[in-house]
């Protein structure tokens, strides 16, 4: 799959998880999404990894909201990324 395809395919998927996120936001978070699945990183993920996965999709989706079982369960002491963090200046 192109890498171009890859992205509106994870943006799509962004847009229902974080419908309150502004556009731009969703775009940086679909690229973080899709180098991660190419990366591998989205494989075999535990519940607090998984957690930790999506509040950073949801930081650089400019999502605000984030569940509180989501923030719980990333909290879980040993869970380490195994993908690079977004920052602000990504």
């Amino acid at each position: 799959m192109q890498t171009r395809s890859a992205v509106e395919i994870a943006r799509a998927a962004l847009r229902e998880i974080f419908p309150t996120a502004p556009e731009d936001g969703l775009d940086e978070g679909a690229r973080h999404l899709a180098r991660w699945g190419i990366e591998g990183h989205g494989t075999q993920l535990d519940n607090s990894a998984a957690a930790l996965m999506y509040i950073d999709l949801a930081f650089a989706s400019q999502e605000r909201q984030v569940p509180d079982n989501v923030l719980l369960a990333a909290e879980v002491r040993g869970t380490a990324r195994t993908w690079r963090a977004p920052s602000q200046g990504d």
